[in-house]
């Protein structure tokens, strides 16, 4: 499925919606350049404990400073909560 991976199709979790999603409209989208779903061991240390993201992506750019491209590298996670009012 991901035409600007690392691989020639992503893994997600099954029957997670949300993962699908995201996988979808972030190839849709012409900035991102790289979609990978991140591995279990890879984990983020945080002051409230180890973080494992979803997915790393990487998006192209124009620098505020001097409109010169530039990559942005994101951890993205794609869980939802539900909110009641």
């Amino acid at each position: 499925m991901p035409e600007r991976g690392g691989y020639d199709h992503a893994i997600i979790d099954s029957g997670s919606s949300y993962e699908s999603f995201f996988v979808k409209q972030a190839e849709r989208d012409p900035r991102v350049v790289c979609v990978l779903k991140l591995p279990e061991w890879y984990k983020i240390p945080t002051p409230a404990g180890n973080y494992t993201p979803d997915f790393g992506i990487v998006v192209s750019h124009k620098s505020l400073r001097d409109h010169k491209e530039v990559e942005i590298h994101l951890a993205v996670e794609t869980g939802s909560t539900s909110v009641l009012a």
